[in-house]
């Protein structure tokens, strides 16, 4: 999850230094943004849920981020469509490997890597949506399997194909109207 703010914090300063405005991110008009609210609290809602809700839990909370995407690809300039599409690749990614295996598989080496002690992790609960990738496990390669040492965490590659495309879009929104393709306001269109 620590993906996202550093990818929004990325976005701003990459908008920011394309010589951007925070402004016209409201230019972009996202739809559904509720969808992605629902799933961010499913997703920490997830360490309470009983073992048996857990999978069910962790659909649907990608399902409503599918749901999101799917209401925001279209009608977009070339490059919030690009930026946009790398978020929906890296959600696929992650997907893949949970519907394969019924959470997303953590590679214990890398954790390790990172001074993760496994067995606290899990039995606080923070890992609820992962499991020990094993000789078993099904796209495996796809799961939790980078460690980025300075944060102690370890990410997927989907992870941070998700993170370049907010990054994208938080930058795309932030450049002029005209490059986004949006119609700024103007005074005489204003009833």
């Amino acid at each position: 999850m620590l993906i996202v703010p550093m990818a929004l914090g990325g976005g701003l300063v990459a908008g920011y230094a394309g010589g951007g405005r925070l402004r016209a991110l409201w230019a972009l008009r996202l739809r559904a943004l509720p969808l992605v609210g629902a799933a961010v609290a499913a997703q920490l809602a997830l360490p309470a849920a009983p073992a048996g809700l857990r999978y069910p839990v962790l659909a649907g909370s990608y399902a409503l981020v599918g749901a999101w995407l799917w209401a925001n690809l279209t009608r977009r300039a070339a490059m919030v469509r690009l930026a946009l599409g790398l978020l929906a690749a890296g959600w696929l990614l992650n997907l893949a490997p949970i519907a394969a295996n019924g959470t997303m598989p953590v590679s214990q080496r890398a954790l390790e890597r990172v001074n993760e002690p496994l067995a606290e992790r899990l039995a606080s609960g923070e890992l609820a949506k992962h499991t020990v990738a094993g000789p078993g496990t099904r796209l495996a390669t796809l799961g939790d399997v980078i460690p980025v040492a300075p944060m102690r965490t370890v990410v997927s590659l989907g992870d941070v194909v998700m993170g370049v495309g907010i990054l994208l879009t938080v930058a795309a929104g932030m450049a002029s109207a005209r490059a986004t393709g949006a119609h700024p306001v103007t005074r005489e269109e204003v009833p």
